[in-house]
């Protein structure tokens, strides 16, 4: 009788002992999975991530940017306000808001650069001049406004620097204080990145032939002979259409995206020959 009621009993207590376990782990595991639900609904309803367009390529080469070394320089700045404009509109401004706006471009393309300033400040000849030596540039690009008495003048211009020994001599002996300077003759490989960067911003823009690279005497650019370099005039101030164009940011970043485009392939170009 004993043995019977021993084999009628036994099975009942494992089948409520494994009943009471299903009954504990269960609830356990909906809790998990209802935290689960509730943790991808909140991140499904949550503020959306504003992420602008090359942010991802940002992070990954321009804060690390191990690739040539460019030197952008936003002209005039503190008490040196360079051109007024309509609107009152500040050609030192401009230019340094143009210059944040060609860094970021150029810095998503793996390009480290340097300004040679950051703020509204005034900064000489001689501080951009060694900004530029210490860092030893690819490239140095100088940003300015253009003011023109004829106000259908619009659009960019770019110059360069290549004198011949004449011009040298002439400068040089001039008795003005921009002839402390020392020039000398732009070396070949230099005239010609400055030619191939001037080449490419022309195919994406209108500018025509006899703005695409001008030579003259300016300061900086004049002082380097074996660096490639550009004083670059985005736009005249003295025209509607440019100074409504650099008062917006689809211009500039339109205009800085050439640019950038422009300079990796002037500077990889002649690097692969």
């Amino acid at each position: 009788m004993l043995k019977r009621f021993s084999l009628f009993i036994l099975p009942l207590i494992i089948i409520m002992f494994v009943l009471r376990l299903v009954a504990v782990t269960v609830p356990k595991q909906a809790g998990k999975k209802n935290n689960v639900q509730k943790t991808a609904a909140t991140v499904k309803t949550g503020p959306k991530k504003t992420e602008y367009p090359g942010a991802e390529q940002r992070n990954r080469k321009g804060l690390h940017a191990t690739g040539p070394v460019i030197v952008v320089d936003p002209g005039h700045g503190g008490d040196d306000r360079g051109k007024q404009g309509i609107g009152n509109i500040t050609e030192s401004d401009v230019n340094l808001r143009f210059a944040f706006i060609l860094a970021r471009a150029l810095r998503m393309k793996g390009i480290r650069v340097y300004l040679t300033r950051t703020a509204d400040y005034n900064v000489g000849y001689e501080n951009r001049l060694e900004t530029a030596i210490e860092h030893d540039p690819a490239l140095f690009i100088s940003i300015h406004c253009a003011y023109s008495d004829n106000n259908t003048e619009k659009g960019l211009n770019i110059f360069g620097f290549t004198p011949v020994r004449g011009e040298l001599e002439k400068f040089e002996n001039d008795e003005s204080s921009l002839a402390n300077f020392k020039y000398e003759v732009k070396t070949e490989e230099a005239r010609k990145t400055e030619e191939r960067i001037a080449a490419a911003v022309r195919e994406k823009t209108d500018l025509n032939e006899s703005r695409m690279l001008r030579r003259g005497f300016f300061i900086p650019v004049s002082q380097f002979h074996d660096i490639p370099a550009f004083m670059v005039f985005i736009g005249f101030l003295s025209s509607e259409i440019d100074v409504r164009n650099l008062s917006g940011r689809f211009y500039m970043e339109r205009i800085a995206a050439v640019f950038a485009d422009a300079v990796e392939k002037g500077l990889y170009s002649g690097v692969n020959g």
